[in-house]
């Protein structure tokens, strides 16, 4: 077990590697493997991203996060400002997912409530928060609704294939498991397999594609 004073200049040491970090006045306390760090910060996503740090040194059992964001100057954005960004940016990153997440902000406080596809999506959804300009603290009241979150991403690739003249989507089965996509079926070439394993990737929310598609030569009367 490393000493106290080990676990402290371990810490610093690896705050002051972080260029993002360089702004920020942290403390760090260390006692018998519980870490303590203060001070403050510009931004929420430092504040997660100082706990994150400490978390890999070893030595280190509990946190306790008394960071605090503190907005330079008097120049915080209104919170409806605050609250048009971030729905942009969760639509960018989820698409229809994100008609199902309720942003407020009070004092720059986001809160988030309503339904996305999945715990990463969750995780994803606060990361993003923190990361917006003038946000100092992220309530996350969001809930895991899987069936809806399938249906949702099975709709977004069906579309995407129906504007692809190319792909005859209803020959392509689509199975959805949590950010997990498999596609079946079958197409008359390899363009039409690569091509809608393309689409697939390119959905907000997917992580892993599964091509099972096979291909059908009409011509020859022979499926590959």
């Amino acid at each position: 077990m490393p000493s106290d004073e080990a676990i402290t200049s371990q810490i610093q040491a690896a705050l002051d590697e972080r260029p993002e970090l360089r702004s920020a006045t942290i403390s760090i306390a260390a006692r018998e493997g519980v870490v303590t760090i203060g001070g403050v910060v510009e931004r929420l996503d430092q504040k997660w991203l100082a706990e994150s740090i400490v978390k890999g040194v070893e030595g280190v059992g509990v946190i306790v996060n008394e960071i605090e964001v503190r907005l330079p100057g008097m120049d915080r954005r209104p919170d409806p400002e605050i609250a048009s960004d971030l729905a942009a940016v969760l639509a960018l990153e989820f698409g229809d997912v994100a008609d199902g997440i309720r942003i407020s902000v009070q004092n720059g406080a986001v809160t988030l409530e309503g339904q996305v596809a999945s715990k990463s999506q969750r995780l994803r959804a606060s990361e993003l928060a923190s990361q917006v300009r003038d946000v100092i603290a992220v309530n996350n009241n969001l809930e895991v609704g899987a069936a809806s979150a399938e249906t949702a991403l099975r709709r977004r690739i069906e579309d995407a294939f129906r504007r692809i003249a190319e792909t005859d989507a209803k020959s392509i089965e689509i199975e959805a498991d949590d950010d997990r996509i498999v596609l079946s079926g079958r197409v008359r070439s390899w363009a039409e397999r690569q091509e809608a394993e393309h689409v697939a990737w390119q959905t907000p929310g997917v992580q892993v594609v599964e091509n099972r598609i096979v291909i059908t030569s009409t011509r020859q009367g022979v499926s590959q």
